[in-house]
């Protein structure tokens, strides 16, 4: 969390009830911000929030690039490594707390698909992904890969194998492998045998 003392620069777009608008400024040397705020007349920056809408009317954004090809591209031009290009963050330290992407439809904000990065003991680094679906009324887990590398598919706790696959409802098929040539669908091997 950033103090903010004075904007650099004020917009105000309405001037009937309220001073609704904008602060443009800096937050040091190595940052700016932009806020929409409830009362661009004074710089108190305690005031509530406003939301921020770009593009509303159409178009594509780009952060890194000049021509972006969707709604949203992002570009990193780190060499060497893996860039972080996108950073969800969150200041909860309990774990079952953490940071989502949601998907939705019908243009619903609110239920849909997710992929969560959740916590999984306090105050650690420790998270798990899970990956949550909505069958049309309810959302409920379908994948979760825990913080060791355990994979779990009918289960939120698969703790005994790097595969857990549990709720497999009567007539349901657990695995079901279907091979067109002459080799293994499914090779275990065992000790290098």
């Amino acid at each position: 969390d950033e103090s903010v003392d004075r904007a650099t620069l004020r917009v105000r777009y309405r001037t009937d009830e309220t001073d609704d608008g904008m602060f443009f400024g800096g937050l040091g040397s190595n940052a700016g911000y932009i806020q929409g705020v409830g009362d661009a007349s004074n710089d108190n920056s305690s005031q509530t929030g406003k939301i921020i809408a770009i593009n509303p009317y159409g178009g594509n954004v780009g952060i890194g690039t000049t021509n972006p090809h969707g709604k949203l591209q992002i570009r990193d031009t780190t060499t060497g490594t893996v860039g972080e290009t996108l950073t969800l963050d969150t200041d909860q330290t309990l774990g079952g707390r953490g940071t989502m992407i949601r998907f939705t439809g019908n243009n619903r904000g609110f239920v849909g698909a997710e992929i969560q990065g959740r916590i999984d003991v306090d105050s650690q680094e420790k998270m798990s992904l899970l990956f949550v679906t909505n069958n049309g009324s309810a959302t409920s887990e379908a994948m979760r890969i825990t913080h060791d590398g355990n994979v779990g598919i009918g289960t939120s706790s698969p703790t005994g194998a790097k595969l857990q696959i549990d709720s497999i409802q009567s007539g349901d098929i657990g695995i079901q492998v279907t091979q067109s040539q002459a080799e293994p669908g499914i090779f275990i091997d065992q000790n290098g045998n």
